[in-house]
């Protein structure tokens, strides 16, 4: 899998790794990306399972998985701010030109984001915040929900 840093923050790189099909048709494709878990404050982007990459390429995708910074000792906010720098980064021409298989573009209109854990939060960021939106998110094991209604067994 390659790797590209999409933004700097303070000397800190933040990165995306991605991975075309093996055997890529011309043109330009779509991608999913996966959001790590660890609750907000551990993980990174190489925690996919095998599975996630051999399905998205089946259906002639390319598979990327990016970091974030986490909750300690960044902020919400900041996740919002990186997956924004992470779209902003994808769907500028100069990545596909810069980083994929020649003949090989990523269409940013057909973007999908699977968060796992934590990385819900930033998946519900990227589909809330992010430009251009993504097409898709899927929630793997993540928070969801009015997290600010008592719960059911309060009695309310």
């Amino acid at each position: 899998m390659q790797t590209a840093v999409y933004s700097q923050i303070d000397g800190l790189e933040i990165k995306v790794g991605f991975q075309a099909p093996p055997s890529p048709k011309h043109g330009i494709l779509p991608g999913v990306i996966f959001l790590h878990g660890g609750g907000m404050v551990a993980g990174y982007r190489r925690e996919y399972l095998d599975w996630m990459i051999e399905s998205t390429h089946q259906k002639g995708m390319i598979f990327l998985s990016a970091d974030h910074r986490l909750i300690y000792p960044s902020t919400g906010f900041d996740i919002i701010e990186d997956m924004r720098a992470l779209f902003a980064f994808l769907s500028d021409p100069s990545f596909s030109t810069a980083y994929l298989p020649d003949g090989i573009s990523l269409d940013p209109t057909r973007l999908a984001v699977m968060g796992s854990s934590g990385g819900g939060y930033a998946a519900m960021a990227a589909a809330l915040y992010a430009q251009p939106k993504p097409r898709a998110v899927y929630l793997l094991y993540a928070m969801g929900g009015d997290h600010f209604r008592p719960p059911l067994y309060w009695g309310y």
